[in-house]
């Protein structure tokens, strides 16, 4: 059986992503993830030396690419000569 604290564990581990799992998803460094935390681009909370991603935030982040509107409606990309 568990307890009411292994319970409330599992469910925040599951709401969060780590910086390990931001990494593979982005086909980042360490070091290139840490700096996109520190400087708010991925959405996160600090506490003390940790930062917390809500692993929605993330998820609506990356459909946008931190942009307001999803890149698609903005026109996409365009050849500049």
């Amino acid at each position: 059986m568990l307890t009411l604290s292994a319970v409330w564990s599992r469910l925040m581990s599951s709401s969060r992503i780590t910086v390990k799992e931001i990494c593979r998803d982005l086909g980042l460094g360490r070091v290139r993830v840490f700096d996109m935390l520190e400087k708010n681009i991925i959405p996160n909370i600090r506490m003390g030396r940790t930062y917390l991603v809500s692993r929605y935030a993330y998820e609506e982040w990356k459909k946008t690419l931190g942009m307001s509107k999803p890149f698609a409606s903005v026109g996409g990309l365009r050849h500049v000569s």
